[in-house]
Order: structure tokens, then C-alpha cells, then sequence
């Protein structure tokens, strides 16, 4: 992210062109998700990151050498699925190797390193292309791919064996699986409802709490940038022990406890006239995200039939996104016509799901 004006500049693409082939990352993850899904818990889980980390070392190594938008697209269209196919995968296999009363603790340790790493790679990608140029980066993210699948591979795959006839035919059996699962789980169908609901306030940290602070508060774009620092450095702080926590002391309270605190530094944001006070309330938001975590992915792991949870995990994670896409014109809109509006609504959105829950 830090260096793509100046590689759009050097490919010779301008903003628009290259904020949608830029986007096309996203409407692969979403379109494979799904399949992915059934992929890992048909093919294992092991088999499918490896070979989602293969299609990202691809896409890296194809961002060196491309010369044009349509090749820019293709990698990043690449990527997206290489990501679709990890992400329920890691999931499903982080759960299936956790024991049920240590689950919460799996689910903060991986989220913690996700953290890290998102908070890592713009510093560390900025620096190697500041140090060897703009392909740099894509060099380094080629051979960390191949060398993440190369870690996965030796793990032993413990996918748990379906119950289903293998006589039947597989999208049959699928669509059986899963009207198994909601029967015999109704808070799957409350997490996932849930999930739709995170992803449209999540429209709030990708555009509206960046315009509030930069127009209305009148914040330099490092400010803005340390405010989010900020939220990713309270996240990284205590998702593990939220996690482990919930494992001792059960996953709803921290769901209940986290979903209040958000909603609260949700609408609190609103109220924000310095910069001391934002960044008060984004340590607020990044503890109330954290005890959200790894919880409620435990909670999801709890209540999905193992054979499906790799397929499960991806349809969530659809939900989400869905809700994401949405989030950003409905609350775009709602800034629009009233500057204090989104944080009102997602608020209550976000209380809306405590209760569910």
C-alpha cells in the first residue's frame, strides 16, 4: 500500500483505473470464498493453504514483471483467490487443532499474529522498496509465501471424517451438512446475521472515520495514520488473552462485554474535538475489537459440524464482506445528509448484535 502511487506512476495507470483493478482482489475473494470452503473440507485443510500461498507467491512474482492494467488486474485477481483459498482453510485448521476448552486461546494466538503482521508489512514493505525499488517488495512476499507453505505442509491434517454417504452426490450431501448444522445449532444463523451486521459497520473505519478526521477534525494524514496504529495496537495487546480468557470463562461474556465497549467508542467518536481524545477512544475500540476476536471465532468454530467448517467459514466470511461493500455506501451516504449520523446507526447496530447474541 505505502508504495502504489508510485507504482501506478511507474505502469503509467491513473487513479481510477487503478483503484478498480485494485479492487478486483476483493471480488475474488468473495466469488472463491465459498468454494474454497468446500475445497478444504473435501481436499484437507493443509493442501488448500498450500496451495492458496502458492497462487499469492504467484501474484507477487507476476507484480515484478507486469507491464500494463489488464496484467496488473490478472495478478490481483490471482491473489484474491490464493487468499480466499487460505482464509477458511487456516480457520478450520486452527479449530480442528485446538481442543474445544483451549479454542479461544488458538483463535487470539493466529489472530495475533495476523495483527502483527498487518501492522508490519506497509513499515517493512515501504523500507525494502525505499532500500532495493518498487519490485522490492514483491520479491519479498514471493519467497515469504513459498516459505509459509513450506511451514503449513509438514502439519498433519486432522480434518474430521464426514458422515454423509459418500454414495451421495457431493452438492447434495453439502446442502445436507449444512441443513444438519443449522438444526441442530440455531447460533449459527445469529453469528452469521452478526457478521453481516460487523461488516457494514466495518464501512466506519475504511472511509468514515478517515473523512470525520481529516475534515472535521482537521488531521494530517500521519495523524490519521497513527490513530488507526493505535486501534491495531490495542487489538494486538489483548486479543490473545481475550481468547484465552474465553476459554476459562466462557465466550458470550467477552462477545457481550466487547460488542458494548465498541458500540460505546463507536458513538464516543462522534464527540471527538482533539486529537488526544481520539486516540483515547481508539485504544477504547481496539480493546473492545479485541475482546471480540478471537471469541467469537471460537463461538463460530463451536457451533459448526466439523466436517463443514472449512465451507461454513468461507459463506461467513462472504456475509461479511457482503455487508462491508454495503456498509460503505450506506454510511457514506448517511455522512452525507448528517456528519454524526453513521456513528448513531452503527452503534446501534453493534448493540443490536450484543442482544442477538
Amino acid at each position: 500500500t505505502p508504495i502504489l502511487p508510485q507504482y501506478a506512476s511507474m505502469l503509467g495507470i491513473d487513479a481510477s483505473a487503478l483503484g478498480f483493478a485494485y479492487s478486483l482482489y476483493n471480488v475474488a475473494l468473495i466469488v472463491c470464498l465459498i468454494p474454497a470452503g468446500i475445497m478444504a473440507d473435501r481436499l484437507g485443510r493443509v493442501k488448500t493453504i498450500v496451495i492458496g500461498m502458492m497462487l499469492f507467491s504467484l501474484s507477487s512474482l507476476m507484480l515484478v514483471f507486469v507491464k500494463d492494467l489488464a496484467q496488473f488486474a490478472i495478478a490481483r485477481i490471482i491473489e484474491g483467490a490464493g487468499s480466499a483459498l487460505a482464509t477458511p482453510a487456516v480457520f478450520a485448521l486452527t479449530a480442528d487443532l485446538a481442543p474445544t476448552e483451549q479454542r479461544g486461546s488458538g483463535m487470539g494466538f493466529t489472530a495475533t499474529l495476523q495483527t502483527v503482521g498487518n501492522l508490519a508489512s506497509p513499515t517493512v514493505g515501504g523500507a525494502v522498496a525505499q532500500a532495493t525499488g518498487l519490485t522490492g517488495p514483491f520479491y519479498v512476499a514471493f519467497v515469504m509465501a513459498l516459505l509459509s507453505a513450506a511451514l503449513v505442509i509438514p502439519i498433519k491434517d486432522r480434518r474430521p471424517r464426514s458422515s454423509t454417504s459418500t454414495s451421495e452426490p457431493s452438492p447434495l450431501a453439502a446442502y445436507r451438512s449444512l441443513r444438519r448444522n443449522i438444526s441442530e445449532s440455531r447460533s449459527l444463523l445469529v453469528l452469521s446475521f452478526r457478521g453481516f451486521i460487523v461488516g457494514i459497520t466495518q464501512g466506519l473505519y475504511v472511509l468514515i472515520f478517515v473523512l470525520y478526521m481529516a475534515f472535521k477534525l482537521g488531521m494530517a494524514p500521519a495523524q490519521v495514520g497513527f490513530a488507526f496504529t493505535l486501534i491495531s495496537g490495542s487489538l494486538l495487546a489483548f486479543t490473545f488473552f481475550a481468547g484465552h480468557l474465553s476459554d476459562r470463562f466462557g465466550r458470550k461474556p467477552f462477545v457481550i462485554m466487547g460488542g458494548i465497549i465498541i458500540a460505546s467508542g463507536v458513538i464516543a467518536f462522534s464527540f471527538t474535538n482533539s486529537l488526544l481524545q481520539v486516540y483515547l477512544v481508539c485504544l477504547v475500540l481496539g480493546f473492545g475489537i479485541a475482546l471480540n476476536n478471537a471469541p467469537i471465532n471460537a463461538l463460530l468454530a463451536d457451533c459448526v459440524i466439523p466436517e463443514i467448517r472449512a465451507k461454513v467459514m468461507g459463506g461467513y466470511e462472504v456475509i461479511v464482506s457482503l455487508g462491508g461493500m454495503i456498509g460503505v455506501l450506506i454510511l457514506g451516504g448517511l455522512y452525507v445528509m448528517l456528519m454524526s449520523a453513521p456513528f448513531y446507526v452503527s452503534g446501534a447496530l453493534i448493540l443490536l448484535t450484543v442482544m442477538l447474541v
